[in-house]
């Protein structure tokens, strides 16, 4: 055993207020509370969840309107569900999930600018990504390869947290 042992001290948990504040004693409160939310591209979007009534798909503009009774409330966190827009952003692995640009990826920084102390997790997966709906890429019997999808959401991860999320 080195004298620096442990050489790695995960303190993600501690690194700020907000975080310390979430997980710290447990009560049903607020500040408690991860409001999930669905996020697409574009301006000025406001979908309707049709299996979700009063749920709606937002845009990063729309969502930072709607944030603001949210965290009003006391809500200090929330849970980015991303959507695409029709099939041009689909493949068979996914790989849109992990872009740079990706509709994840854009609404992270406009919601930190809005809500600087705001908590971000975001959902890593790719079902809504692939043009066969499974969330990882398929074998050649038509099964999730899931060696191959622990990669690819692996660099969904790091690119999640890349663009500013808290925790994914």
């Amino acid at each position: 055993m080195s004298n620096s042992f442990p050489e790695v001290r995960l303190r993600r948990l501690r690194s700020s207020a907000a975080i310390r504040d979430m997980f710290a004693m447990p009560s049903p409160e607020p500040s408690k509370f991860i409001w999930p939310v669905f996020v697409v591209s574009g301006q000025g979007r406001r979908e309707p969840i049709a299996s979700m009534p009063g749920q709606f798909r937002l845009s990063a503009d729309e969502l930072v309107k709607e944030l603001k009774s949210v965290v009003e409330s006391g809500v200090k966190s929330v849970l980015l569900f991303g959507q695409t827009d029709g099939d041009e952003n689909k493949d068979e692995c996914g790989l849109y999930a992990a872009h740079p640009a990706g509709v994840v990826q854009r609404a992270i920084p406009v919601l930190r600018e809005a809500y600087p102390d705001l908590i971000i997790f975001t959902d890593v997966c790719l079902c809504a990504y692939t043009s066969h709906g499974h969330c990882g890429p398929r074998d050649a019997s038509g099964d999730v390869d899931n060696d191959a999808a622990c990669e690819m959401l692996a660099r969904v991860a790091v690119s999640h947290t890349r663009a500013g999320a808290d925790g994914v």
